[in-house]
């Protein structure tokens, strides 16, 4: 069972530096993390010359810990043409990234997402007559993620990390807190609200929990 991470999820999850965090909650190893091949290009990583990468991810251990995870992660590869309906989908807010995907997610069928794109899983919540109301049981959102990450490790490691990085995710910076750290029961609670949110804005189709 692989789980694919949208590309907002795997660079915001390597500027907290909680990659080990999410393997440890996940019960995976990071070969069963699996990535959109462009990622490496995208922030940069595939040059000798790192400075992009740092401009991109902000500090010098995040991009260690991309570094990291483009190495050992398995990269995303369709090999069914029944995904090819996805494939096609027509939507603004749907980006090839996530087409393929959700692609590779209807032809594996143990493989879970975890996505951080709000937008297109509110669009894919309202398109009908193509097989995306399976997928639903295995998609995960980024708060999701964090949810496990939060109860499955030390509290406070995980507060420390995403509290020193406010700019990476504002909604998540807002759970934990700014100026004052929040505890783990409100911060439990703000991850469960924006679950239920995103739970009302797709209709019903996103849920949780799934691990």
């Amino acid at each position: 069972m692989l789980y694919l991470l949208d590309s907002d999820v795997a660079k915001k999850l390597v500027q907290y530096n909680l990659i080990a965090e999410l393997i440890h909650g996940l019960g995976c190893k990071e070969s069963d993390l699996a990535i959109l091949p462009q990622l490496k290009y995208q922030l940069g990583l595939h040059l000798v010359d790192k400075s992009k990468a740092l401009r991109k991810l902000g500090t010098s251990q995040a991009v260690s810990a991309a570094v990291r995870l483009v190495t050992n992660a398995t990269e995303v590869v369709i090999t069914s043409n029944a995904a090819n309906p996805i494939l096609s989908l027509n939507h603004p807010n749907l980006d090839s990234g996530e087409k393929t995907l959700l692609a590779a997610l209807a032809t594996q069928v143990d493989d879970k997402l975890i996505s951080g794109d709000k937008r297109a899983l509110v669009a894919i919540s309202k398109i009908g007559d193509l097989p995306i109301e399976n997928l639903w049981a295995r998609i995960l959102s980024l708060e999701e993620a964090i949810f496990i990450i939060a109860i499955s490790n030390t509290f406070k490691n995980i507060s420390d990390k995403i509290c020193s990085q406010p700019s990476v995710d504002t909604a998540i910076s807002i759970v934990f807190g700014k100026s004052t750290k929040n505890d783990f029961e409100s911060v439990k609670e703000g991850l469960i609200s924006f679950m239920q949110s995103l739970r009302v804005d797709t209709q019903g189709c996103y849920f949780f929990p799934k691990v």
